[in-house]
């Protein structure tokens, strides 16, 4: 874990952990909120919004709101940039209080698809997202995704109720695989389930999306390599 800022607020200093540096995709955070007095704090409200500065207009992005993780003594939360830097800038805003302190983030290109936005067939737009987890292997291997649906261009609420099928592709062998588990929600806009990857290489996840028997999405998909 590499410390990515330092920021002082009236009575607290964060400090801004990442497990790598930031790319297009789901991103955890991680904070160290500390007291003047140098002590831990563990109790109070952390709000996090990522800001992409286009010049003539801005908009947000999905943003899971940090909480306290016991175990790491630290605050968890994360945010999906839908988009790289390039000739815009990524900002996020935390706010402690009344305060809000803005941060530059650089964020890099990734060489596959890692979060994508669909179009449905409702007039709404919904966010899908890999939640990163263990590494890919040849096998049964656990994924979770985050599905927010696009309420305005600054706001990104979680979708929970969704129905979703899932269908893994070799696109470059032309193949798929059996015995794949279609993602379930466990809450807060993620699904979990199981991909069987019968080899390494290229891979691509395709969801088909339901609310309530209405058909949302009919191939959203995803891309990643291993």
């Amino acid at each position: 874990m590499t410390k990515f800022e330092q920021l002082v607020f009236s009575n607290h200093k964060l400090d801004v952990f990442v497990e790598k540096m930031p790319a297009t995709g789901y991103q955890k955070l991680f904070f160290k909120l500390s007291n003047n007095d140098g002590s831990a704090n563990s109790n109070t409200t952390i709000s996090l919004k990522a800001i992409m500065d286009m010049g003539n207009m801005q908009h947000s992005s999905p943003a899971v709101q940090p909480a306290w993780n016991a175990d790491m003594k630290m605050y968890e939360g994360a945010v999906v940039f839908t988009m790289p830097s390039g000739d815009y800038h990524w900002y996020l805003n935390i706010t402690i209080g009344n305060e809000t302190k803005q941060v530059l983030v650089n964020v890099a290109s990734t060489p596959t698809k890692l979060t994508g936005s669909f179009k449905a067939t409702n007039g709404d737009a919904y966010v899908i997202s890999l939640v990163p987890g263990k590494a890919f292997t040849p096998g049964i291997n656990d994924f979770t995704i985050l599905v927010n649906r696009k309420k305005s261009m600054m706001e990104f609420p979680a979708a929970d109720g969704l129905t979703i099928q899932f269908n893994p592709e070799m696109p470059s062998m032309s193949h798929g695989s059996p015995n794949n588990t279609d993602p379930v929600n466990i809450g807060n806009g993620y699904y979990r389930g199981k991909v069987n990857f019968t080899m390494s290489g290229d891979w691509r996840l395709h969801f088909k999306v339901s609310l309530h028997d209405e058909l949302l999405l009919d191939d959203a998909s995803l891309d990643i390599t291993f």
